[in-house]
């Protein structure tokens, strides 16, 4: 009981539920481009798409493409954008 309270006093409780992960074949299935790719750069960046959210921020990164394994990516490099933790 005074571990679980020093827990959640410390913040080190918080957390949300996550679901159960995706095969490895239903990712396949679902993406439009998978690719291996070397990172060039990553940057936390303002993007309309992401909704505010207390603790996270957008970040970009983005890739040299060195092959493809499905879709078709226009030219050499892609960029992704995620929500991530502040914490880390």
């Amino acid at each position: 009981m005074i571990l679980a309270s020093f827990l959640v006093w410390t913040g080190a409780g918080w957390g949300y539920w996550v679901g159960p992960p995706l095969s490895l074949e239903k990712l396949a299935a679902d993406a439009d481009v998978i690719f291996k790719g070397t990172v060039i750069s990553s940057e936390t960046v303002q993007d309309d798409w992401f909704k505010p959210c207390t603790g996270f921020v957008a970040r970009e990164t983005k890739f040299t493409v060195i092959s493809v394994i499905k879709g078709a990516p226009a030219g050499g490099a892609l960029a992704a954008s995620v929500c991530v933790s502040r914490r880390r």
